[in-house]
This record gives structure tokens, sequence and C-alpha cells, in this order.
């Protein structure tokens, strides 16, 4: 028995020290996390009691999954699942409750914040039960980076001062910096650069005092961009130069390579554009060694822009392109919009025209995408701030009940402290006796007073809360009607659209008449007033461009007269000629809209070109050049 724990021991502290390299050697990190699977695989739980050897193995088996998330999100998972069973079987509330904190951090990593969210808020629910500070503090810092994620400033700051709280209440130095540095995360993300400096400085000072040296350079890199952001370049550099000292002597290649990032937009402000170029290829080595997607990801976008600023527009569509590649694969629809806007104009004016119009599309769905996305964030974080509106005033209403009740109950003592009196007052002197009582009397009125005035005002708050419901029943009812109203309004648009596509030229239709062509047609609202029209009649084609009077459907309903007008001038009466067909158009137009009978200013722009066999090009236009 006692060789057999010296085993297990000699095997624990061998893991350990596994686990204490996978901070600092992240070339050998997948290594590392292969050899601790094997090690793990080796070990045979016992399934009917927990041991000190289950709880510190189920301890090492979140460890890996913790150094996963980075590498593989989709393994970190994985583990955190298993180990989450195990420690259920075994009733282990601690490790499972960290086994559920893992796993939420691989969502995190995916982009998958909801999921995140539910796994943290689990874990939570373990640790408080269990009365865990220190571990909810820490559930409550990677819960708190998760709303900064998703764009819930209120929601994150609110978690990260809960978890500040905590941390300083158990004088968790390191946890505490780790909190402040977040703080500021979410000021940054704010552009509030002053106020994200100050808490990175706490941060930073909190961690020299525990003598943290490789958590120092990660802020120190913040605090380098957060001065890049206000313009003071020279602080900037300044800062990133410190932590790049610092991070090669930690052996801290991710941190060194951030740093590399943040040089190179320094010198990108200043125009510097070479010296820029060099620490991004600098980065970049760094981060495909690390495979950091999302570093690499920053990198190859602002290589690009460096080469668009330089007119090399072949080297910057490279970059771009890898950048959109790897936007794409982690799910960054910010940066992905950025990215093909990049692309679209660099397109543009290489003249591929085909591909721009691709990556302008998409640059276009994204925007639309992310404002749908924002405006719910914004909604999202209205609600919280006023559900946080309506707990301080309820608080302050029972504060109010309390000191009426605190000076009724005043009131009461005095009575009682007359009343004493009056009764000692009995056996000394008569007159005393009757004096007394009549003074209770009178307090005895005052008090009834007092205490209707309490119940009228009672009365008069339980109103008001019944009159705000019935407001808030009724708006919700207001919003399901307009809800349901507009449901139907866009589903007639959208039948409206389908047929006014039709009427337009499909693309086989002109592919059949033109051999070289292309149509940008982008209507402000679903439908359009805007149309354009092709035909080939006797060896003539003839291609209209109009603007009709009016947007949405008002101009929808004048683009389908207009077309059926001009298929009857062309293509009935046989007329080809841009002049007279502008001349038969308007004769129709007016007719149709009865114009000389009513004031009806109803009609439309329009281009008219006529193409002959010998390339001869005939135009007319109505208030169209």
């Amino acid at each position: 028995m006692q060789f057999y724990n010296l085993r297990f021991w000699i095997k624990f502290s061998w893991l350990l020290l596994l686990l204490w390299t996978i901070s600092f050697q992240s070339i050998a990190q997948q290594k590392i996390i292969d050899s601790l699977s094997i090690a793990l695989k080796k070990h045979n739980v016992h399934e009917t009691k927990l041991t000190i050897q289950d709880t510190t193995f189920i301890k090492l088996w979140n460890g890996i999954a913790s150094a996963y998330y980075v590498v593989n999100a989709d393994s970190a998972i994985a583990i955190g699942k298993k180990s989450r069973k195990r420690c259920q079987k075994l009733a282990y509330t601690l490790g499972e409750g960290e086994a559920l904190r893992v796993i939420g951090l691989g969502y995190n990593q995916k982009g998958a914040f909801e999921e995140a969210i539910q796994y943290y808020q689990m874990s939570l629910s373990l640790f408080k039960n269990a009365n865990d500070e220190r571990a909810t503090a820490k559930t409550l810092n990677s819960l708190g980076n998760t709303y900064k994620n998703r764009g819930d400033y209120f929601l994150a700051l609110t978690t990260h001062r809960e978890g500040l709280k905590i941390r300083e209440k158990l004088k968790d130095k390191l946890g505490a910096s780790a909190t402040l540095n977040n703080i500021g995360n979410i000021y940054y993300d704010q552009e509030d650069y002053k106020t994200a400096i100050t808490y990175y400085d706490q941060s930073i000072q909190l961690k020299e005092e525990v003598k943290d040296i490789f958590g120092v350079p990660m802020i120190l890199n913040n605090v380098g961009g957060s001065y890049m952001k206000l313009g003071d370049f020279k602080k900037a550099l300044s800062y990133h130069e410190k932590s790049i000292d610092i991070s090669k002597k930690n052996g801290d290649k991710r941190v060194w390579a951030m740093n590399l990032h943040g040089i190179g937009e320094v010198y990108r402000r200043q125009g510097k554009y070479e010296l820029a170029l060099q620490h991004y290829l600098k980065s970049t080595e760094l981060k495909l060694i690390l495979k950091d997607k999302w570093g690499l990801m920053y990198d190859f976008f602002a290589v690009a822009q460096v080469y668009t600023a330089q007119g090399d527009m072949a080297k910057s569509i490279e970059a771009a392109e890898k950048a959109a590649t790897l936007a794409k694969e982690i799910k960054s629809p910010k940066e992905y919009k950025d990215i093909c806007k990049l692309l679209y104009e660099n397109y543009k004016k290489t003249a591929q025209y085909n591909l721009a119009l691709l990556y302008f599309e998409a640059h276009k769905v994204t925007s639309d995408s992310l404002y749908n996305i924002d405006k719910s964030k914004a909604i999202n974080n209205l609600e919280s701030k006023v559900a946080l509106e309506k707990k301080e005033q309820q608080f302050a209403i029972l504060q109010l009940a309390s000191q009426k009740q605190k000076e009724a109950g005043e009131f009461q003592r005095v009575i009682i402290y007359l009343v004493l009196l009056g009764f000692a007052s009995v056996l000394l002197f008569a007159l005393f006796v009757y004096r007394s009582r009549q003074v209770q009397k009178r307090l005895n009125v005052e008090l009834a007073k007092k205490q209707a005035e309490l119940q009228t005002s009672n009365e008069e708050l339980q109103q008001s809360q019944e009159e705000i419901i019935a407001q808030r029943d009724h708006i919700e009812e207001q919003n399901k009607d307009l809800a349901y109203q507009n449901t139907q309004t866009k589903h007639s648009i959208m039948t409206a659209l389908a047929i006014q596509k039709a009427l337009l030229p499909f693309d086989n239709r002109v592919r059949g008449i033109l051999k070289d062509y292309f149509v940008l047609y982008q209507p402000r609202d679903i439908v359009s007033g805007d149309f354009y029209w092709i035909e080939k009649l006797d060896n003539q084609v003839i291609v209209v461009a109009a603007d009709c009077t009016g947007h949405g459907v008002p101009g929808a309903f004048m683009s389908l007269i207009a077309i059926n007008l001009l298929e009857r001038v062309v293509l009935q009466n046989k007329v080809t000629s841009p002049p007279q067909i502008l001349r038969d158009l308007h004769d129709l137009v007016r007719s149709a809209l009865k114009q000389d009978e009513i004031e009806n200013q109803s009609g439309m722009d329009l281009g008219i070109v006529t193409i002959t066999n010998g390339n001869t090009l005939h135009f007319s236009g109505a208030k169209r050049p």
C-alpha cells in the first residue's frame, strides 16, 4: 500500500509539473496535453467511493480542458463534459462546478456566447451553494468576459464588480488584478481610454505587489493600445517595448506577438508603413507557431491596410483574402464586415467588378446583421437599466415605510413612558394622574390620525401599482397587434417584390441579347420605383433604365404601369426610335393616370438606348443625361 501511494504521488508530481509548464511553453502545449491525456487513461478512478486520488485527477482533467480551450475549443468542451459526468457519479460538487466553467470557456472561445453563459450560471449555482467564494469569483470573472464579448457592457461591468468585491474580501490580490484588467477592457471597448488606463494601472500595481511577472506584460500591452487610441504614440511605444522585454524573458510568445502588432498599429497611424509591415510580419510568424487564428486575422487585415495605403492592390487583396477566410472560420462578423469593405474597394480599383460586387454584398449583409444584433443589445441593456432603476425605487419605498414605522414605534414608546409615569404619579399626586391621562388621550388621537394617513398612503401606492400594471398590459397588447400588422404588411410587400422581380429581365433573357453586361440594382426599400428593361426587335437592341415617381409601394405600382405601357409601345406598336418611344410613352402615361382630368403629377425619369447591328447607338432621355 505504501509503495502504491509513493508511485501515485510521483506520477501526480510529474503531472503537476506538466500543468505548470502549460502556462509558459506555448510551443509544446499540444504535446503536454497529449501526455496528460495518456497519463489519465492509465489511472483507474474508483466509481463507488471518492478518494484523494479521484479528486486530484479530476482537477487534472479539468486542467487539461482549461488548457485546451485556446488550442481547440471543441476538445475543451468534450473533455469538460466527460469530467462533469464523472463528477456527478462521484457527487463531487466542486469538480462539477469547475468542469461547467471550463465548458463555458470553450463555448466562449467559439463565439457561442449564449451556451457559455448557461454553463457559467450552472457553475455559479454550484459554487454559491457550496459557499466556495474563491471559485465563485473565478466564475464571475469568466461570465463577465463573455458578457463583454457579447456586447452587454452593463451586465459585464455589474458581474465584474460583484467578483471584485469577493476577491477584495478574500484579499486575493492576483484575482483582483485580473478583474481590474477586465473592467479596463470594458471601458476600452466603449472608447473611454482614460478610464481604462486607470483600471489597468491598478491591476499592474497589484501584480507587482504579489510579484506576478508573467501577468504584467499583457496589461502593459493594453495600456500601450489605449495610449495609441489617445494619439500619444510616444507613450504607446514605450509601454509596448517594456512589455516585449518582459515577455521575452518569460518566454511568453503570445503576449510578445500582441505587442508587435500594437507597435505596427502605432507606426501605421503615423504613416511609417515599412516599419509597420516589419512588426506585423514578425507578429504573424509567432502567431503561426501558436495557431492563433484571431491574432492572425488582425495581422493580415492590418497588412492589407498598409499595402492599400502604399498602392499595392495585389498584395493588399492577397492579405485581405486570408483575413476574410480566418474571420469566417472564427465567426467574427464585425471584423469580417470591415475586411469585406476593404476587398470591395480594392477589387473595384482594379476593375474586378464581379468580385467587387460579391464583397460589397457580403459587407452589406453582415452590416445589416450586425445592426440588428446591436439594436437587440441596446434593447437588452436598456431593459437591464430599467430593471435596476425599478429595484432602486422599490428600495426607496421600503426605506420610507420603514422610517414611518419607526416613527410610529417611537410614538408608542412615548405613550408607554407617559402611562408608566402616570401610574407612578397616582401614588404621589392625583392631579398629576389626571393631567397625564389627558396627555395620553391627546397622543392617542394623533397616533390614530398618523395611522389613517399611512393607510391612505398605502392605498394610493397600491392603486398606482395597479394602474402601472394595467398600462403595461395595454402596451403589450398594442405591441402584439403592431407585430401582427407588421408581419402581414411585410408578407404583402414580399409578395409584391416577387411580382416586380418577375417583370424585370431574367439573367438568361439578358444573356441571350448581350454578350457582356452587368446589372447594379439596389432598391432603397424592399420594392422600388426603379426598373430596367431590355428587348430585341428587328435586329435592334432597346435598353431602358427608369426611375418612377415615389419610393417603396407607390413607386413599385408606378413601375408596373410603366413596364406595361413600354411593352405596348415597343412590342405592340413596333416603335424603336428612342425619341418616338418617349413621346408615345408620355402620351400613354398621361392617359393612363388621367392627368388631364385630375391633378396627378406622377411619372418617371428614364433613359432609352437603341443599338443597331452596325453598333450605332441612339439615345434619348427624360430628365436623364
